[in-house]
Formats: structure tokens, C-alpha cells, sequence
């Protein structure tokens, strides 16, 4: 899902018709309001635990990690590629585990062998990002640096690390509110909220809100699929 989503996304920047911050909107406003039955279905007849204000502003900042991480992946997409994409997904264990121990989520014991294959997986990550990032043509560190990919590998390295930090917290706030689709729901709005003062501010084009069929709404429908807030 991630590649086909990446391949969608590439082939519309490339002709130059998707704007980011307006795409990155569209995705949130149409998972949402895919998500918004669920809630009442679901839990028509179950009683939810009362949402605190400090619940609320955890899941507020949450959607902000994952607005921002979405955005820096999809303007690396248009600097990079999405092979690179995928290979800078590998940082986002490596990235986890790193906060997941800062955080004391996670117990490190060098003399275990689980602990050593973490530790290893997460330089041999780390590496193989550095190498795509300055593999930019056929001579590895050639003297023509292609600045444009080492951008886009740069903001996707962003993106997973971002990721990596709103998986931590989501960790936290699930621990706190045990209602997974209740906590889908706030972050839905939430984010919402995000992308759409932040595609007003960076969007104000008007064509660049109009939706047409093309591979840019193919591409937000597939999106969908894999957007936090429709999960």
C-alpha cells in the first residue's frame, strides 16, 4: 500500500497538478468522513469514558506529528523517488526503537541476543539510509551531488522519524484512553483542523482545491486506505 500509494503520488507531482498541503487535506476530510459512521455504529450502545481536555490536547499534538510527517514525506516524494521512499521506511523501527528507549519504553540488555539483532537491525537501517541518500547516479559520492535527492532524503528521513515519535506517544495515550476508535475519532477532527488552516495558508490558489477525475483523486482515495485517520 505504501508503494503503490508513493508510485500514485510521484506520478501526479511530476506533471505538476497535486498541490501537498491541499492533498494532504482531501485525505484527512475524506477518511474522516468515512470514519464517522463507524463510530456510531459501533458504539451506539456502549458507554464512552468521558474525554478530559488534556486527553484532547495530546491527541491535538499527535495529529500534528502526523500532519507534519505526512508532509515532509510528500515533498521528499517530489524531490526523491519512491524507491528512495521505501528505503528510508526502514528508518522508522530503527527511529522507534531509539525513542522507545529514551522514553524507558523499551529495556535494553547487551548481553541478550533480541537486544543485539535491535541494536544491529538499527545501524544496518541507519547506513542504508545514509547510502541512498548520497547515491545520487551511477559512482557512489560522485563529484555531481544531486541536491534534490539529497533533499528528498532528508524531509523522508524526517517524515519516518516523525512517525516514529507519534507512535511512542500513541503508545502513551492508549495506555491513558483504552477506546481506540474514540481516540481515531478526536485525532480525526484534530487533524482536520490541522491540514485545513494549514492548506488555507499555503494553498490560496483556487484551483488548486478543485478536484477533477484524474490520478490526484485516485491517488487521495487510495491514501485514505493507509491515513491514520481512517484506521
Amino acid at each position: 500500500m505504501l508503494v503503490g500509494g508513493n508510485t500514485l503520488y510521484k506520478s501526479a507531482s511530476v506533471k505538476g497538478i497535486i498541490n501537498s498541503y491541499v492533498f494532504t487535506f482531501y485525505v484527512f476530510l475524506i477518511g474522516f468522513i468515512f470514519l464517522l459512521p463507524c463510530l456510531f455504529i459501533l458504539y451506539r450502545r456502549t458507554i464512552i469514558p468521558p474525554i478530559k481536555i488534556s486527553f484532547v490536547g495530546k491527541v491535538f499534538m499527535l495529529s500534528v506529528l502526523i500532519y507534519l510527517s505526512q508532509i515532509f514525506g510528500y515533498i521528499g516524494l517530489k524531490y526523491g523517488s519512491p524507491t528512495l521512499s521505501s528505503i528510508m521506511s526502514n528508518l522508522s523501527p530503527a527511529f522507534t526503537f531509539i525513542l522507545a528507549f529514551f522514553f524507558r519504553m523499551e529495556k535494553v540488555h547487551l548481553q541478550s541476543y533480541t537486544t543485539q539483532a535491535k541494536i544491529i537491525g538499527t545501524l544496518l537501517s541507519i547506513s542504508g539510509a545514509i547510502i541512498a541518500t548520497v547515491y545520487s547516479g551511477p559512482t557512489l559520492l560522485s563529484t555531481s551531488v544531486n541536491m534534490d535527492w539529497i533533499t528528498g532524503g532528508i524531509l523522508l528521513a524526517g517524515q519516518y522519524f516523525l512517525l516514529s515519535f507519534a507512535l511512542v506517544a500513541q503508545t502513551k495515550i492508549v495506555v491513558e484512553y483504552s477506546v481506540d476508535l474514540v481516540i481515531v475519532f478526536v485525532f480525526g477532527i484534530s487533524g482536520l483542523f490541522v491540514a485545513g488552516l494549514a492548506a488555507l495558508i499555503m494553498a490560496r490558489d483556487l484551483e488548486a482545491w478543485k478536484l477533477r477525475p484524474d490520478i490526484v483523486l485516485a491517488t487521495i482515495l487510495y491514501m485514505v486506505r493507509r491515513s491514520p485517520s481512517s484506521r
